[in-house]
């Protein structure tokens, strides 16, 4: 493909857990252009946040990134942000959040994604930074349904909400990070250590210890 056929956007579908941290940190990617959160990967048509909540949908809580490829590739954002910002190895659960809508894993979008995620995928397995296996799915694409309006830069909308923590922990322990941006790290907090929280999306949220997973993937 020569340089003028290539794409000036790519889009990737990604699921990490509760959309709304995975969104707050992609967002201020450079080279990220737009992020919708939605539904993906179940069996239900049109589903709404009330039918994705408890698992029997099938769909994954998931976010479409459209970005750009000359500034942000598919493979970076994989490895330098999909596997650094939720924990690949809890199947079905981040945090206090259980369910299959909360599993980590990939929807690729062409058959090139597809083999980059695998590639991906293997590297992160190889590199022992996790303790335990990677459980992250690689996925076949599937109708994206968008989330409810009120979900949407939900963390943007009501500040001091509930971040992703596993950059946060990485930008504490190791300031000379090679890869990464301080703008989309500055915001997070650690993971779950915020007041008790009730909110319709998300579930409901407690402090919740990462002492179990301190060590992992940092």
């Amino acid at each position: 493909m020569s340089p003028q056929d290539k794409p000036q956007t790519e889009v990737a579908v990604l699921a990490g857990g509760c959309f709304w941290g995975v969104e707050e940190i992609l967002c201020a990617v450079p080279g990220v252009i737009d992020t919708d959160v939605g539904y993906t990967g179940g069996r239900l048509e049109n589903p709404t946040y009330e039918d994705t909540h408890n698992g029997e949908s099938g769909h994954a809580e998931a976010i479409r990134v459209t970005f750009d490829p000359s500034v942000l590739s598919y493979e970076d954002l994989l490895e330098r942000w999909f596997f650094r910002l939720h924990d690949p190895t809890t199947r079905d659960r981040q945090g206090n959040d259980v369910g299959t809508q909360y599993r980590s894993a990939i929807f690729p979008q062409t058959r090139e994604q597809r083999t980059t995620a695998e590639r991906v995928k293997a590297r992160v397995e190889a590199s022992g930074r996790w303790k335990r296996p990677i459980t992250t799915t690689i996925e076949p694409a599937s109708t994206w349904y968008s989330a409810e309006a009120y979900h949407q830069d939900y963390l943007r909308k009501h500040p001091g909400g509930i971040h992703l923590s596993l950059l946060a922990r990485r930008e504490q322990r190791d300031s000379a990070m090679t890869h990464g941006n301080s703008t989309a790290l500055r915001g997070a907090t650690m993971w779950w250590n915020s007041p008790p929280l009730t909110d319709p999306a998300c579930g409901e949220r407690s402090s919740w210890s990462t002492s179990a997973h301190a060590g992992d993937g940092l």
